[in-house]
């Protein structure tokens, strides 16, 4: 029974017989060119690769992948947990959320869109003007709603109270 057979001038060799069986090593076993399995193999233990790794169908991993560099995808990624993310995040195009979004301190260099109702549970400071194109409401439960601290400008009636025009009961009195 032949186990080695092949060319040894062009070292196209084959090893083991055509039937079932196993190969083993009993020591360290080094590939100098390309290796093809054409079967499912099985390491284990650990695999080191040192160049490139190419798959051309998919890679299932069951425990944790550790990656000590950068990690690049050019297509699609579906994720069904948590992203944890350390670092910055850069994104360079739109972010779509289907769910809630919950975000601690942010800063939003541009514009910024709100489709529906949005409330705000703490204090909102702004920095410049508002343009509000409906109804202001300030529904303070008790205490003062409105405190205007400069200059105050109204460009139509002005009702307070049970007075429907200010300006006439003000010059009236004078």
């Amino acid at each position: 029974l032949t186990l080695v057979y092949g060319d040894f001038v062009t070292g196209d060799m084959d090893l083991g017989v055509t039937s079932s069986g196993t190969i083993s090593t009993l020591n360290n076993f080094a590939v100098a060119g390309s290796s093809t399995f054409t079967g499912a193999s099985v390491f284990s233990s650990t695999v080191s690769v040192t160049g490139d790794a190419t798959f051309d169908g998919s890679l299932d991993v069951n425990g944790i992948a550790n990656l000590n560099s950068d990690l690049y995808v050019s297509q699609s990624s579906i994720l069904g947990g948590t992203l944890d993310v350390s670092g910055a995040v850069s994104l360079s195009s739109d972010l779509s959320v289907s769910g809630t979004t919950t975000l601690g301190n942010s800063n939003i260099g541009g514009t910024f869109t709100a489709s529906g109702l949005s409330t705000f549970s703490s204090a909102v400071d702004i920095n410049s003007s508002a343009d509000i194109s409906e109804s202001l409401t300030l529904s303070n439960e008790s205490g003062t709603s409105l405190i205007v601290a400069a200059d105050a400008e109204v460009g139509g009636n002005l009702s307070l109270g049970s007075i429907s025009n200010v300006e006439s009961t003000i010059n009236s009195n004078t």
